[in-house]
């Protein structure tokens, strides 16, 4: 099956069933990772494509990549944000009690493609072309953990120097706090994660 067919499959997939889906959110190194894996492991899962993506979304979030990667003049953030793009179609998802579990949803894609600051009626506007979770669970840790990965002078973003990587860090927790309020209005269910793998799961219940 073709890539096109594979997202109009998979978006055809999550409407006929009325499974929730449940969103992972936070900063980089705020433990979302370790936590999906985690599950992965320890419950039982179904093999599904990772997203809930149409066409039109998908094109959506393309142009979003080359629009912000030329405001920094940042080419080579082009071909790094695809390759995400194209492993976020790849990735499986659990399913847990009739949930869909996203570890990178559409939340945590605004954080990975952006590169300005965003505001709330921006947001506004994104909200209309995403697909959207039914639950957002936040991962939070202290800041010595947050962006710990970019000390890798191997890091694709690190690569790009100092001087941009403190200006992304910038917008990435501006971002950050604008979508976390940006819920709050919308009524979207929240739960906070205090990092405990017990925990994880009875967030799901």
């Amino acid at each position: 099956m073709c890539l096109i067919g594979q997202l109009k499959a998979t978006h055809m997939f999550y409407e006929k069933n009325n499974s929730s889906v449940v969103e992972f959110f936070g900063l980089p190194g705020s433990g979302k990772t370790y936590a999906y894996n985690y599950l992965q492991k320890s419950l039982p899962k179904k093999v599904v494509l990772h997203t809930r993506i149409s066409f039109l979304e998908l094109f959506f979030w393309t142009r979003v990549i080359f629009i912000e990667s030329i405001k920094v003049r940042k080419m080579s953030l082009i071909r790094f944000k695809l390759s995400l793009l194209r492993q976020m179609l790849k990735k499986e998802v659990i399913m847990y009690d009739d949930k869909y579990i996203l570890d990178e949803g559409w939340l945590q894609r605004i954080l990975s493609f952006y590169e300005s600051k965003i505001s709330s009626a921006s947001l506004l506007k994104i909200y209309k072309h995403v697909s959207r979770a039914d639950v957002v669970i936040f991962f939070e840790r202290g800041h010595d953990h947050y962006f710990s990965r970019y000390n890798n002078p191997d890091n694709t973003r690190a690569a790009l120097g100092s001087s941009y990587l403190s200006g992304w860090k910038k917008v990435l927790t501006h971002n950050h706090e604008i979508i976390k309020e940006f819920l709050l209005k919308q009524n979207i269910l929240t739960k906070e994660s205090n990092q405990k793998n017990n925990d994880i799961v009875k967030l799901l219940q």
